[in-house]
């Protein structure tokens, strides 16, 4: 329900949380969420972080956001019907895995090799190197993911104002 009545929620968003929840926690996925526990939460997390630290931050975040979302139905009887969310332990006891957020770009040494690569996709015989070619000088020149810049259509670029309007950024 919760990612069912997300209207701002993106398909590719929704199915990433439905993903998370049943990697983390296939055999709760039919369990009332009063039965699920602060210890089932911490024995979970670590269990699944064996796996991926990333991944076991990500379900437990989706996790507490469908009881909080469950609980924002009757927020007066909420606590008597659901008790506290279990994931808060989580932070209670520092538990959250430690994830460094990636960091990855070209170097500055590394640019002008990266470029002359580049501008040889323009005259290669690679299928749509022209294409790729723009699309890495619109990542380098206005940084969105890649994600974003394969959904930029040519209608949201205006040449003469020098602009690129990017109504669904990553």
């Amino acid at each position: 329900a919760y990612v069912d009545d997300n209207a701002k929620m993106k398909p590719a968003t929704a199915e990433g949380y439905r993903e998370a929840l049943q990697a983390m926690a296939p055999d709760w996925m039919d369990k009332p969420l009063r039965d699920i526990t602060a210890d089932m939460v911490l024995r979970r997390q670590k269990q699944h972080g064996e796996r991926s630290h990333a991944g076991a931050n990500l379900g437990m975040r989706v996790l507490r956001a469908v009881w909080n979302y469950a609980r924002s139905f009757n927020p007066v009887n909420a606590p008597a019907t659901y008790g506290d969310n279990p994931v808060a332990i989580l932070a209670k006891r520092n538990a959250w895995f430690p994830v460094q957020r990636r960091r990855t770009r070209i170097k500055d040494h590394a640019l002008p090799d990266w470029w002359a690569g580049v501008q040889r996709l323009r005259t290669s015989t690679m299928p749509a190197g022209e294409d790729v070619a723009d699309m890495l000088t619109v990542l380098l020149y206005t940084g969105p993911s890649p994600g974003g810049a394969r959904g930029v259509e040519m209608r949201l670029v205006d040449l003469q104002e020098r602009t690129l309007e990017n109504p669904h950024p990553q």
